[in-house]
């Protein structure tokens, strides 16, 4: 029962779709054009209809050859001419021809011409027409909308400029399964919402580069491109937007998904404007000029090496100086470099730090990939040092651009050193070997005897006793001959250099925990005496440990930011490390200088 549902829904589909094909009026191209010349309406109005050659149609017929790498070809051309001051308006039709076909409007006058929800099933040529103000001074207007162009669109009118060129050329929500091509005669160019695709290449263009959207020419006011689809649908050797020696005023690309693109030779001359544009392929810059203080292009769309030099019908590969032969190129690089130059600088002049940075870095990586190249192929001190340099540069500070990672590289030299004085003897510290044998051998002495921890504590620090008391003894005995403010004075002075010792006296007496000698102690005063002293003994290591990895550092940052400190306080071989590491610290912070100073001015 479902099966048969379905089936009888098809067929009613079906029906409905021959009645409405049916219901569409069918003219030849005679019959079209018969009818374009005898209206005396305001504008020429044909709506549902099926334009389509006919046996009459003979005069209007005629062939075109190509030639493309030495292939060659012919197309048979179904020409309608010399129509003058005409307004057509086309809605809702087809345009079916036979296979490898134009239809062309040639030597034309129009006032207006619109296209509106038509179906081209064939080549469509505007070919040395005329699209012109009326005699009443109206602007002239040119719209495709929502049409879908199974075949090629060429817009190729007669050479025309200014006041007398067409206004608007507004191309909204097409799709188009082939190419377009614009040349001329147009001040505003506006197309948006349209799908470029390719279903199949044509004959002319197969073993040559294929470009969906072809706008060439002079004097565009304004260039448009908005919520635009391009997709190659497999086919090698198809860009996306060719724009190749097109002069424009003012160029904005929005919401768009391209694949390649080409402005070789290109003038943008007021301003020019991306936003939202995702681009996969390469972007051909080879002379292309913009103005630096009116143009936004974040570098997050064009970064990835697409900048190349590439021609806009050549299948060679475009030239990024990613492989020997293009390295060995060097007026090709020299190009390259000079439009990585060009953003770089447009950049600058906006303010826009980060953009210039990572457009900097990919520049400076080509050149990089270059002083490799020249040092391979001529091997000597210079090229070596040049490669080299550019390599360390690029790790240390991204090529200059990045102040912070500099210092942080700085910081991990700082601890690698560091990790070195941490094993070698430091007069800053002084704790070796003896130091921790000496400790070693007071706490043996203190749990073989019944001496107090205080008690060991005042004869390691008896000569800061005796001068104490011997200080004063003096005090007391100078009180009669000297002024009362000088013995006022001394007092306090005598009170607070000993306020140290008496606090560790105090702290060594309430942490007094053997009273007595450890041989004499009960099993259990053994283990809370044992247990304490071996968190004792482990605090006390880590704290000289903290200590010792806290000189080391403190010593290796001294010596990398040449700070001096008299005589060396290592000996061995790390006096001869901290010798290096002044140098290292001393080039390192050069360059760290220079960065820093960089951004500051760029900014």
């Amino acid at each position: 029962m479902k099966v048969k549902s379905v089936l009888f829904l098809f067929l009613l589909i079906a029906s409905l779709f021959l009645q409405a094909q049916d219901t569409m009026r069918k003219l030849s191209i005679s019959q079209l054009y018969n009818e374009i010349n005898a209206s005396t309406d305001w504008a020429y109005r044909l709506t549902n209809a099926v334009i389509s050659p006919a046996e009459e149609d003979s005069v209007f017929l005629g062939t075109m050859k190509y030639t493309v790498n030495n292939a060659h070809g012919t197309y048979t051309n179904y020409t309608i001419a010399r129509l003058k001051d005409k307004k057509l308006i086309f809605k809702d039709c087809r345009f079916i021809f036979p296979t490898n076909s134009i239809f062309t409007f040639m030597y034309c006058t129009f006032n207006m011409l619109a296209f509106e929800n038509c179906d081209f099933q064939t080549d469509f040529r505007i070919w040395r027409c005329k699209i012109e103000r009326d005699k009443g001074g109206n602007s002239a207007f040119f719209s495709l909308d929502s049409c879908v162009f199974n075949g090629s669109f060429v817009f190729d009118p007669e050479e025309f400029s200014g006041h007398d060129a067409l206004s608007n050329l507004n191309i909204n929500n097409c799709v188009f399964n082939r190419y377009v091509s614009i040349r001329d005669g147009v001040l505003n160019l506006n197309i948006e919402n349209s799908d470029f695709s390719v279903e199949k290449v044509p004959d002319e263009y197969k073993g040559n580069a294929l470009n969906q959207l072809n706008i060439s020419g002079h004097d565009y006011e304004n260039i448009r491109i908005s919520y635009c689809k391009f997709s190659s649908n497999g086919f090698e050797n198809t860009n996306s937007i060719t724009l190749a020696k097109t002069s424009v005023e003012r160029l904005m690309l929005s919401d768009n998904l391209i694949g390649s693109i080409g402005f070789s030779g290109a003038t943008v001359s007021k301003s020019f404007y991306a936003k939202s544009v995702e681009i996969g392929g390469d972007i051909g810059v080879e002379g292309f000029d913009f103005p630096l203080n009116n143009s936004n292009v974040p570098w997050h769309y064009i970064s990835g090496e697409k900048l190349c030099l590439m021609l806009s019908y050549s299948t060679d590969s475009p030239y990024k100086a990613n492989t020997e032969d293009n390295l060995n190129k060097e007026n090709k690089y020299n190009d390259l470099i000079a439009a990585y130059k060009k953003f770089h600088n447009m950049y600058l002049t906006r303010g826009d730090m980060v953009s210039a940075n990572a457009c900097y870095i990919e520049m400076k990586n080509i050149e990089t990939r270059r002083n490799k190249y020249l040092n391979k192929v001529n091997p000597n001190l210079e090229n070596y040092l040049n490669y080299n340099l550019n390599v360390f540069l690029r790790y240390f500070s991204a090529y200059g651009t990045s102040p912070v990672r500099s210092l942080i590289v700085s910081f991990y030299v700082v601890l690698i050193f560091a990790f070195f004085y941490f094993f070698f003897y430091s007069e800053w510290d002084k704790i070796d070997r003896r130091y921790l044998m000496q400790k070693h051998r007071i706490l043996v002495e203190y749990l073989k005897s019944d001496q107090s921890l205080e008690d060991f504590y005042t004869q390691e620090y008896k000569e800061d006793f005796q001068s104490f008391k011997d200080f004063k003894e003096h005090i007391e005995n100078s009180k009669r001959s000297i002024p009362f403010f000088v013995d006022a004075l001394g007092r306090p002075l005598y009170r607070l250099s000993k306020f140290k010792h008496s606090i560790m006296s105090w702290i060594y007496r309430r942490s007094e925990i053997l009273h007595g000698r450890w041989i004499d102690l009960s099993s259990g005063k053994k283990w809370i005496v044992g247990t304490t002293l071996f968190a004792g003994i482990t605090f006390y290591l880590t704290y000289i440990l903290f200590l010792r990895v806290l000189n080391s550092v403190v010593l290796s940052l001294n010596t990398f930011s040449t700070l001096g400190f008299g005589d060396i306080p290592v000996k061995g071989i790390s006096r001869y490390l901290a010798i290096v590491e002044g140098f290292i610290g001393w080039f390192l912070l050069t360059l760290f200088s220079v960065s820093l100073i960089s951004q500051i001015l760029q900014s």
